[in-house]
Formats: structure tokens, sequence, C-alpha cells
């Protein structure tokens, strides 16, 4: 009987093969186009961050430069008038960015204009074809009724920004230093500056927008003549409601606006002025761009596809004769017989098939053999994750002089973190962390090799290595580089606590620094950050991770300490690991805890720290170890030999 060549077996497979890739190939891209966009996002996400910190920071250089000027201005206060006068004149006529400077003092009677200087070098300036002399009467009269709103008593900050383009009537902004001269007598000196100075530092390019926001959510600083007349328009943006909540300092989200237009924004934000920089990106244009190529690649792979289909349709005859073989022999194996054999003339995929199911059997047995292997490899890694918990201190380390409690979340079955404690013979107390490259069964290992090294050596410290923990890493670095020879690296941080000095000396090999946090917020440890005390002092020392190089070198630095002093110890997975939006949660927000925890107990610091982190991850898998470990020196302790050179 003749098969008709709408029922042929060449028929079916051409329309059968032809969907199949055609389904294949819109699956492949379509996953790709997905792959593709968020590769991109990410990028533009980043691009976007960077942007947001480097216009605030030239934001920030800028301000305090100008802020500079007017206080060092108002120090003149003092010289007869006419100096001063000069004195005022001189810093209005040194910038052509400066438009007036603004002499007021307040007092209980009210707000007297002691000056006022309208630049002249701003009569070449474009005025928006508003009169210059109009503009000048215009900030005068404002900036007063502005001032009026202060009390003397009640001015607490060092200055003030403000949007002054609407009252003004061309875009400018406005730098207010207060200098308290009298019990209830307040001089006030302010600067009006064009916009435009600020706008050049925040980023400009197509499908880009940026702009300065207060704390207060309205736009101090914009390129856009809209947004510097309409402060308050940019209030309830998305981004703009992060950037002002004071959560972070720096993030990025992504928010849908128009008509399902996805955008990308970040801010970086500035506490020394309470001054955010918003950068708003749209990038649709570089998801068209992906769009038209892989269209264009998939139009093209389907015109080569039909026509290597109609070539191929013409040889399906010889195709559907193996096939039938293929049929014949694996009903054979079905019924048991594994030793069945196929023949196949040809030298083509099928040939290849017939080849592979002829070694049916022995695969099947091979693959039996290693889903058993797979099973007991299984079971070895579970038992060398319990092997590397006992690693780590069986319990919070508690002594008179001493205590310590910390905790550890691997990313995987197997971590590269590990932590110690060692009390040695000689009136020292010994504590480590370390960080292997990576993670998994690799990272464990160097863990293992570190930890059974701290044993050896911790059995064997006595009069040779007291106070040297800069040996102690260049031995760790000998054995490290035997063991993988630049292949396999950790970073470590050890030291020592002398319990009748109370010397901390301490070593470095590229660990993250530890920070001292003294009982006493006045420690004369602590150092002043603007006009803040830190609450915290940073155990600054430098190194080369172990296993790096073969004959680094560390050093050791000194530290004194007192009762109630806490050790803070931590690995880089804590502040690198990243949300749900791809935001690390940051060291700058782990420093935020720790002032704000400074004077609670280790296991509170702890509990804290990982609290907040924890719940800025959400649920979003770990993509690295973390560690951390807080230490106290015991309260009652008291050093009973001095130190000496």
């Amino acid at each position: 009987m003749q098969v008709s060549w709408l029922h042929s077996i060449r028929t079916k497979l051409f329309v059968l093969i032809g969907v199949l890739v055609l389904f294949t190939i819109a699956g492949i891209s379509g996953h790709n186009l997905y792959k593709f966009r968020r590769i991109l996002e990410d990028q533009i996400e980043e691009k976007t961050l960077n942007l947001a910190e480097n216009a605030i920071d030239g934001v920030n250089n800028q301000l305090r430069l100008w802020q500079g000027q007017v206080s060092q201005t108002l120090i003149q206060l003092s010289t007869s008038e006419s100096a001063r006068q000069t004195t005022y004149r001189d810093l209005v006529s040194v910038n052509p960015d400066f438009v007036s400077f603004q002499h007021l003092r307040t007092t209980e009677a009210g707000t007297q204009s002691i000056f006022f200087e309208f630049t002249e070098k701003t009569k070449n300036l474009n005025f928006e074809a508003q009169d210059p002399k109009k503009v000048s009467n215009q900030i005068q009269a404002d900036t007063e009724a502005w001032v009026k709103t202060f009390k003397p008593d009640a001015v607490k900050e060092p200055f003030f920004l403000r949007n002054i383009s609407s009252a003004a009537g061309v875009s400018l902004f406005q730098i207010a230093v207060p200098a308290v001269t009298g019990k209830n007598s307040l001089d006030w000196g302010i600067l009006s500056i064009w916009q435009q100075p600020l706008v050049h530092l925040l980023p400009q390019a197509d499908q880009v927008d940026s702009f300065l926001v207060q704390s207060d959510g309205q736009v101090l600083i914009s390129g856009s003549t809209e947004k510097v007349f309409h402060p308050e328009s940019q209030r309830k943006h998305p981004v703009v409601q992060v950037a002002i909540s004071g959560k972070s300092t720096l993030g990025s989200r992504q928010y849908i606006e128009g008509q399902d237009t996805k955008k990308i924004g970040a801010f970086s934000w500035s506490k020394e002025f309470q001054l955010g920089s918003i950068v708003l990106r749209n990038p649709q244009a570089a998801y068209d761009a992906i769009n038209k190529e892989i269209w264009n690649t998939i139009l093209l792979t389907i015109l080569i596809l039909l026509g290597v289909m109609l070539i191929s349709y013409h040889s399906a005859g010889q195709l559907t004769r193996n096939l039938q073989k293929l049929t014949e022999v694996t009903q054979r194996i079905a019924t048991g017989d594994l030793q069945s054999t196929i023949e196949i003339d040809t030298k083509d995929e099928v040939h290849e098939l017939g080849t592979s199911i002829s070694h049916m059997a022995e695969q099947i047995h091979n693959l039996l053999e290693k889903t058993a292997e797979a099973a007991r490899q299984e079971k070895e890694l579970e038992t060398a994750k319990i092997v590397q918990q006992t690693l780590f201190p069986k319990k919070d380390v508690d002594s008179l002089f001493f205590t310590a409690t910390g905790k550890y979340f691997p990313a995987s079955e197997c971590g590269g973190d590990w932590w110690g404690h060692f009390t040695t013979e000689s009136d020292l107390e010994f504590i480590c962390i370390a960080d292997a490259t990576g993670h998994g069964a690799a990272a464990a290992l160097v863990t293992a090799i570190a930890f059974s090294s701290c044993m050896m050596l911790a059995r064997t410290l006595q009069q040779a290595y007291e106070e040297a923990p800069e040996k102690i890493l260049a031995r760790f670095n000998e054995v490290l580089w035997e063991a993988g020879r630049g292949l396999t690296t950790m970073t470590f941080f050890a030291a020592f606590l002398n319990k009748k000095t109370g010397v901390l000396s301490f070593a470095n090999a590229g660990h993250n620094l530890p920070l001292l946090i003294p009982e006493n917020p006045a420690d004369v440890r602590l150092q002043k950050k603007g006009t803040k005390t830190q609450r915290y002092v940073v155990m600054q020392n430098r190194g080369t991770p172990l296993g790096l190089e073969p004959d680094s070198q560390y050093t050791k630095k000194t530290l004194s300490i007192a009762p109630g002093d806490k050790l803070f110890f931590y690995t880089d997975g804590l502040i690198e690991c990243k949300n749900k939006l791809g935001v690390m949660w940051g060291k700058q927000n782990l420093l935020q805890v720790i002032e704000a925890n400074a004077a609670e107990s280790p296991e509170r610091v702890k509990e804290e720290t990982l609290s907040q982190a924890f719940s800025f991850f959400e649920n979003t898998p770990l993509e690295d170890d973390i560690t951390i470990v807080v230490a106290e020196i015991g309260k009652l302790w008291s050093a009973s030999e001095p130190v000496y050179g």
C-alpha cells in the first residue's frame, strides 16, 4: 500500500521538527532577552548609584567651600563698618556665581538689615528678562522675612540651605550662616548663589534626570526650571521618599512611571548638609536595542532553518529506515535483552544514537553506580559540615577578664569563615577571625588548616611569641602558601590581650578592620568626626591575605584596653550580602548600629546587629558566609603591671 505524502513519516517529521525548533528558538530567545535585560538593569543600577554618589561628593565639597567663605567673612564683625563693608563687597566680587550677600541681625526687638551687596558682575548675566534691580529688591525683602522666622535662642544648626528661585524670579539658592554675637543677639551672613555651579556637578546626559533634594523632600538644585520653581513637585517621587526616610545613605530602586515605563533611580545622602542627590535613568533605549538585535537574530535563524529543513526533507527516507532499526532494538532491550546492539550504515546523528542504544545496558549499570556514589558523597559532605561546626568555640567565652560571643551563618553546606579563642599559659588571651576565599568545601578545607595551626600554636605559645601576632600570621602564610601556592587565600585578624599590662596587640592579613568600643563615651581614645564624637575606634592595620605570596610580612600594632571595652569582629559577608533589590547592607549601616548600641552588652550588640542586617536582607539567599564576634573586657578587671617603653 502506497502511503500518501501527507501521511508519510517524512512529512510528519518535517512538520514536527519545524514546530519543535520554532518553539525552542522562541523559548531560548525569550530566556536570553530576560537574562540580558536583568544584566543590563544591574549595570545601569550600579552606574546610577555611582553617579549619585559622585554628585553628592562634589556638592559637599563646593558647599563646604562656600560655607567657609561666609563664616570667614562673619569673623570681620568686630572691625570697623567701612572695613566690614569692603570685606562683604570683596566676597561677592570674588566669584561670578555669587549674586548677593546680606548681613542681618536678629535681636529680641526684631530683625535689622546691616548691609546688602548685589554684585555688579551680574549685570551681564541672563536674568530671564527681569530687571536686576527688581531681583535685588525681591531677594532682600524675602531674606529679611525668612530670617524673622528664627528666634536667636532656637537656632541650633551651623548653616541653612534653601531654594529662593520662586521668590527671586530666577534660579537661585541661599546659604545662611548664623553667628552668635550676644546673649540674645544673632548675626546672619546670607549668600545668594546661582544654581548653575551645582547643576554642573550633577550628571547630565540623555535619558538622565538629576537634582538635589532637602530632608523635607523639596528640590534645592535642578537643571529643570519646572522643578526649581516648583520645589515641592518631587516630594512624592518614590526614590525621593526612600532618600528622605533616613534608612540608608545610599540606595537605588526600580519604579514604574507613565504608561508602564520602567525606570531606575538612585540616591546618595549627605548627613552633613541634610541633602541628597537624586539620579533617575530611563533604560528603555537600551532595552529597545537589545530587543531589535534579538528579533533580527530570530528572523535570520528561522530563514536558515527553513532552508535546512527543505533540504533535509529529501533525505528523510534514509532517516526513517534507520529509525525503524532503532525501534526494533529498543523493543528487544525493553524485554530485558541488554546485550542487543544495532548497526547503522550512515555516519550521522542517527548512527550516534544507535551506538548509544547499543551501550544502553552498560550505561544503566554505570548510572546506578554513580547514583550510589553521589549518595555517598552527599553523606560525606553533610559529615564535613558537622565536623566544621566543631571547629568553632563550643560555647561563649566567659571569665573575669574576658567574655566573647559569636555567631556564624554559612552561605552553603560548608563555609570559609571561622573564629577562635585560646587562653595561653602566659596571661594572654588569643582571639582571631578568618575568612577563606569563597565558600563551600574548598574554603572549609582552608579553615580546617587555620584551626589546626591555631591549636598547635596556642599550645606552644610561650615567651617566644608573646604579643607577636605578626609572627603568627607569617607562619600561617607559609602554611597556606605551601598548601595552595596562591590558589586559595584567606584573610586573618589575630589579636593578643595581655591580662597583666592591659595591652592589645594585633596584626591583620587583609581582613575587615575590627572596632574597639570604649564603655565611656568621653574616652580620650575616641576621635571626633565633624562636630560629633565617634563611639568606636577603628583598629587600623593592613596586610596581604594569607597564602597569596610566599614571603609576606605583617606589622604589629597596639592599643591600651580598659575595663568595659568591647571588641567587634566581623567578616565581609555581613556588609556585602544584598537584599532583593541587589543593594548591599554596607559598612555605614553597620556603624550606625554600633553607635546606637555602644553601651549594650556583647550579646545585645551581636543580636541587634544580626537582627537589622537580616531584616535588610529579607530572606535573600546569602552570597557569602557571615561571622560576627563581640568580646568585652571585664568591668572589674584592672592591670597589675605597668607598661614601659
